[in-house]
């Protein structure tokens, strides 16, 4: 059995890993500050791609350095101080469940990346991280005790218990091969939680009769902190929406051709930093998307007496949103030769906003890329940008906004039809004139906006603009390839 000593080592080693990641996130803004070429080359280095594959993650020096790290601090407590294989087998099973824990700190990774104040890829990066040795620790641990050799010894035995997990964690692994779990994402997904629920219970039964104290408050307090965040996550979804009060929030969608532009009324004040984006469900249009929720990066968030509008822009592909587009109401009709989508209101839940603030009000410049549809995306950034130049809060003197199309005409076109006068996404502008209005936030000195200069190149329809004023000058302009991206960059120090 693992000696408390262990634990420590093993408790040491798992804090170690986290003090790298916020070492890799935060060495950028360090050596930024110090200037230290040398140690910036070399962090360079160890971010880049040593393995892309289509179908599997991509892997850097930096995961590689964790992930080595990892497996070999589980490899020494397995085998250290151990006389005897099926002892150490035993206490691979004890490493394997502490290991598992990690999957079941949160019910969702949207919650525990707010919690540790984390960016979403990086929870993502921690949650497979442990995957590659608690796999390993259970093959090692099934290999050596044979459990399927004792499974109908006697009726449902705890072999059978740990057989069932250990098939149970084959089918989850199976299923999360990237083809598939993109083809068939919610199915997926929900398959996923009920696999993992179902290893945590058979774990459980397997383990309950053991003389393994320690598999057992192990196995007690992963289910007890699973519930309780996963308890208090639904309370906080519940008072935020105020679903007992007033009722379901309203989302109400435009649609022009494959294009949705979403807004959310949340009866609650939020406040709502550029980047961040809220997790939306839409009970009402089919049949099991009361099941399905989905990420979408906040457009725009206004405040109106005690309530938030929030703005959503969304590329309709498929699944969910490619439903909302098949909607009766959503199909667009001539009105003297111009396409007038008709609006259509639907009940929903959310929860936000997640993601942690990008803070940039001390970078000298700041460059901005996006691609098709992903600009608006960018929207907050440069307002919130250019609001703080204004207010001597931002230290940003050049702003670079790169926007690549593959396909020119595209987002050009696209606009979103609303009576209402109020300034917003509403107002029947096409995506590029949203990215200049967005430009009237470039004042100062009372109010006074200072003048633009725009110079447009190759599509006359899209604005692709120099915009230049007397302090801020923002450099923007379009590319239709890759190529043409890459050669713009290096212009732009």
């Amino acid at each position: 059995m693992l000696s408390v000593s262990s634990l420590d080592i093993y408790a040491a080693v798992l804090a170690a890993m986290l003090l790298v990641l916020f070492m890799h996130n935060t060495i950028s803004v360090i050596l930024s500050e110090l200037e230290w070429q040398r140690l910036s080359s070399f962090t360079a280095v160890l971010s880049r791609n040593i393995f892309e594959e289509r179908h599997w993650p991509s892997w850097t020096w930096w995961s590689l350095v964790r992930q080595v790290f990892l497996l070999t601090g589980n490899v020494l407590l397995v085998f250290v101080g151990m006389t005897d294989i099926k002892d150490a087998a035993r206490e691979a099973g004890t490493l394997a469940m502490l290991n598992m824990a990690f999957f079941y700190l949160s019910p969702h990774l949207s919650y525990l990346g707010d919690l540790l104040g984390l960016s979403l890829d990086t929870v993502k990066t921690l949650h497979r991280m442990m995957v590659l040795p608690f796999l390993l620790l259970t093959v090692f641990h099934l290999v050596v005790l044979h459990p399927a050799q004792n499974v109908f010894a006697k009726p449902f035995s705890k072999e059978l218990y740990g057989v069932i997990a250990s098939l149970a964690v084959a089918v989850l692994l199976l299923s999360g091969f990237r083809p598939l779990r993109r083809r068939f994402y919610e199915a997926f997904l929900r398959a996923h939680q009920v696999l993992a629920g179902l290893i945590l219970c058979m774990v459980w039964m397997h383990i309950r009769d053991t003389t393994n104290k320690r598999a057992q408050y192990t196995a007690i307090v992963t289910a007890g902190v699973f519930g309780s965040l996963g308890l208090g996550q639904i309370v906080w979804i519940l008072l935020s929406n105020k679903l007992f009060a007033r009722g379901f929030p309203r989302a109400r969608t435009v649609a022009i051709a494959n294009v949705l532009h979403m807004t959310v009324e949340s009866p609650i004040k939020l406040k709502v930093h550029p980047g961040q984006y809220i997790n939306l469900c839409l009970p009402g249009v089919s049949i099991s998307s009361f099941l399905q929720s989905h990420p979408f990066i906040v457009v725009s968030a206004r405040h109106c007496d005690d309530k938030t509008v929030l703005e959503l822009v969304i590329e309709a592909k498929r699944g969910w949103t490619s439903r909302l587009l098949a909607q009766p109401d959503y199909a667009p009709h001539a009105l003297d030769g111009e396409t007038a989508p008709r609006q259509q209101s639907f009940r929903c839940i959310f929860s936000g906003p997640h993601g942690p603030r990008h803070v940039l009000d001390d970078y000298g410049v700041v460059v901005l890329v996006a691609s098709g549809l992903g600009a608006v995306g960018l929207l907050p950034y440069l307002e919130y940008l250019l609001q703080g130049h204004s207010n001597s809060t931002v230290k940003a003197g050049r702003i670079h906004l790169v926007w690549q199309l593959r396909h020119p005409g595209k987002w050009s076109v696209v606009s979103f039809y609303n009576a209402s006068a109020e300034p917003s996404l509403e107002d029947g502008r096409p995506v590029s004139d949203l990215l200049d209005h967005a430009l009237d936030a470039d004042a100062v000195d009372s109010g006074y906006v200072r003048a633009h200069r725009h110079h447009r190149t190759q599509t006359p329809r899209l604005t692709a603009a120099d915009h230049e004023s007397v302090d801020l000058p923002l450099v923007w302009r379009e590319s239709t390839s890759a190529g043409a991206t890459s050669d713009l960059l290096p212009r732009l120090g």
